[in-house]
């Protein structure tokens, strides 16, 4: 979230998400991270390279478990059509996750530009009544301008969930990072973070 916008919206004391909220959002972003995570490892060219991870295994260890691995990846187009299906549906998942996450943030965000066009319309009331022209008062020009950069971004949420993800995490983080307060602010436990998780079928 821009700077400018950021500082406004604390010297406002604007309202932040409550603490039930933050955490919720929490729980998306690390859904989000592993989901986009296992994308990663789901990749079609990776059925060869796991392939030949499963053979040396088998060979290192002969036991039941690395010669079941061994067996399901044995074939290779069907390693790939099975990666290639899996990976669609993390996809999907990720993708309503985004949804979810989008519809919390955007009524607060909302809530937040309708306080933002409040104030304006009290400040340029004010410049009126003090012969001051309401287009050029720098409060009023610092209000404007954050209205149309709040604007911005649910504009940004709203072109991540139809279909351009580019950037959507960072976003994400930034506007969670500003809104949140300090319950935001709190590092991730490891517990949390996305494990490295190993391609299964």
């Amino acid at each position: 979230m821009p700077p400018s916008l950021n500082l406004l919206i604390q010297s406002l004391k604007l309202p932040a998400l409550s603490k039930a909220q933050v955490i919720a959002l929490k729980s998306l972003q690390d859904s989000w991270e592993r989901h986009s995570e296992r994308m990663e490892q789901l990749r079609p060219e990776r059925a060869m390279l796991d392939q030949k991870a499963a053979y040396g295994a088998f060979k290192a260890d002969p036991s039941p478990e690395n010669e079941q691995r061994l067996a399901v990846l044995a074939d290779e187009r069907l390693t790939t059509k099975r990666y290639t299906l899996l990976s669609q549906a993390h996809a999907e998942v990720r993708h309503q996750i985004m949804g979810k996450a989008t519809s919390m943030l955007r009524s607060h965000l909302e809530s937040i530009q309708h306080s933002l066009r409040t104030e304006l319309q009290s400040r340029e009331a004010a410049a009126e009544a003090e012969a001051r022209s309401k287009r050029t008062d720098e409060g009023c020009l610092q209000l404007r301008m954050a209205a149309e950069e709040l604007a911005q971004w649910i504009k940004l949420f709203d072109q991540g969930l139809a279909g351009d993800e580019n950037g959507w995490l960072e976003m994400f983080s930034d506007v969670l990072q500003c809104l949140g307060g300090e319950a935001a602010s709190a590092k991730k436990s490891t517990a949390s973070r996305p494990s490295n998780l190993v391609a299964q079928q």
